[in-house]
């Protein structure tokens, strides 16, 4: 008796108060006045702007989703997808639907479908009932009365993106010839693969000069030659293309960019178009971001925006990128502004400090370089920093490279900055005029490799860094001059040091060393060539 109660109770509430809680909530659909393409034939793979007005005064649309169909077709069929938008209230609203190579030429397709969602969820569905191509939808969800249905234009048909009159694979014998019959502005698609890949400089002597076309297609590359456009070297082509993402950061991009290789042609015949398929930038960039190329040169560490749009095609669910060049290179597309960041082993030239480096670590920031040579031919003195910016980027310098100066008859005096590790092999072998070489205060040399200052015959005075661990076989050899050594370092050993490190230093050599390693350090260096003239003392 209780549970009937409540229930009678509870019924009785909502009839009362229910609909008065939900008389101003949006109960309203969306309308659909009239729908509107762009164009009447679309090129395949292509884009057809549907144009919908709208109307929609309370919580607004916020999911369209159009369907095409032709006459005989009893399904309709997905055209827009399901488009999620923000809140649009009454006026007009564009949907771009992509026409893939899937439509067929010579068909009549038509909008047969229009469904709309406000964000309340209310729904409304205009369809073509009859599914007989009417320019008009009725609202499946209303009645029969006029306002109810909703205006098209017109429908829509497809045509090829190319006129072509042959296709023929690439070792065909018959393509120049084959060229020579078909009519301007007429297209001859030639297929390739990974084993078939060279375009012979016949195909292109057959289109120069007039409009013909020929278009080299795989299953995820095409190039584009116009005989219009065929103004250079007429040679053989490499049609292989290599595709691969790569780290954005090293081009100073938050995003992975495309990395195009392709074949070492150097200078192409004329302009082509190049399409990629490549999944690649619609997963990193959903494609909605304006794309732009880059030819890099990675040996040289140089990168040059190329001036040409590169354009996003959908085909079905294959996604392509297109843009034009005139010569073969890598380069890379991306989505932000592109700055090299070279790599290991890549060499740099700086004019600030008149010298070149090699990258020894990669990055935006915390890279580091080898002082690899001078480039100035005049200067006698030598200034080796302790940080270098180049192109934007502040690299450490960390080492000098072996042979950095090698037989240099010029130089007198060296500076070395602190965050130097390590003097290469001969860096400054034979450098008979270098008189004088500092580290500066809180150096971080550790090692000094053989033959570092071989010969070095004018040397007076050298102080060897705290951290140093290590001085390499022959380091000072015959620096007859090298009066004063001053050693910081606590930290060589027998074992350490290379044979005959200090021979044919001058006779009357001091050797200062920390006083705890005096005794250890008279046993050591005796062993490595000093002669019987050199004091060692703290």
């Amino acid at each position: 008796m209780k549970k009937i109660f409540f229930v009678a109770t509870t019924f009785i509430f909502v009839m009362l108060f229910g609909l008065q809680v939900n008389a101003g909530y949006d109960v309203t659909p969306p309308k659909l006045n009239s729908v509107t393409l762009e164009k009447t034939t679309v090129t395949k793979p292509g884009i057809l702007n549907i144009t919908l007005d709208i109307t929609e005064e309370e919580t607004g649309v916020v999911y369209i989703h159009i369907f095409y169909s032709k006459p005989g077709m009893v399904n309709c069929y997905d055209l827009s997808g399901y488009v999620e938008i923000s809140n649009v209230f009454t006026g007009k609203y564009t949907v771009s639907a992509p026409i893939s190579s899937s439509f067929n030429v010579g068909d009549d397709y038509f909008i047969s479908e229009v469904i709309l969602r406000d964000a309340q969820g209310n729904q409304s569905d205009y369809t073509d009932l009859d599914n007989d191509k009417k320019m008009y939808l009725q609202n499946a969800n209303g009645s029969d009365n006029a306002d109810e249905f909703c205006y098209v234009n017109h429908g829509f048909a497809v045509e090829e993106e190319f006129n072509v009159n042959f296709q023929y694979h690439i070792t065909n014998p018959n393509i120049v010839s084959k060229i020579a019959s078909m009519g301007n502005d007429e297209v001859g698609m030639v297929t390739y693969d990974a084993s078939n890949h060279v375009a012979s400089k016949g195909i292109f002597e057959a289109i120069k000069g007039t409009n013909k076309t020929i278009v080299f297609s795989n299953n995820s590359m095409q190039w584009v030659f116009s005989g219009k456009d065929l103004s250079g070297d007429i040679k053989d082509i490499d049609l292989a293309i290599a595709v691969s993402e790569k780290r954005g950061e090293d081009y100073s991009n938050t995003k992975n960019v495309l990395k195009i290789d392709f074949a070492d042609n150097g200078i192409l015949p004329g302009k082509a178009r190049i399409r990629l398929k490549s999944d690649y930038m619609y997963k990193l960039h959903n494609l909605s971001d304006s794309l732009l190329l880059y030819y890099i040169d990675d040996k040289n560490s140089k990168i040059e925006k190329i001036n040409t749009d590169v354009n996003y095609i959908l085909d079905g669910s294959d996604h392509w990128c297109q843009f034009y060049i005139d010569h073969n290179s890598s380069y890379i597309i991306s989505s932000e502004t592109a700055k090299y960041i070279p790599k290991k082993g890549a060499f740099l030239n700086d004019t600030k400090t008149k010298a070149q480096y090699t990258v020894i670590k990669s990055g935006k920031s915390n890279g580091t370089v080898e002082y690899k040579k001078s480039t100035n031919s005049s200067t006698a003195a030598i200034s080796i920093p302790a940080t270098v910016t180049i192109d934007g980027i502040t690299y450490k310098v960390t080492s000098v490279a072996p042979n950095a100066f090698k037989n240099n008859k010029r130089i007198t005096k060296v500076t070395v900055g602190k965050n130097v590790n390590t003097i290469g092999a001969s860096a400054f072998y034979g450098c008979s005029k270098l008189k004088s070489i500092i580290f500066k205060s809180g150096s971080e040399l550790t090692a000094i490799n053989s033959k570092a200052f071989y010969k070095c015959t004018a040397l007076i005075k050298i102080t060897i860094p705290s951290k140093v661990a290590k001085i390499g076989t022959q380091a000072f050899y015959g620096c007859k001059k090298l009066k004063t050594i001053i050693i910081k370092t606590t930290k060589l050993t027998g074992a350490k040091i290379g044979s005959k490190a200090l021979k044919g230093i001058s006779s009357k050599a001091i050797i200062k060393v920390p006083k705890r390693r005096l005794s250890s350090y008279k046993k050591v260096l005796k062993a490595k060539g000093i002669g019987s003239g050199v004091k060692i003392k703290n």
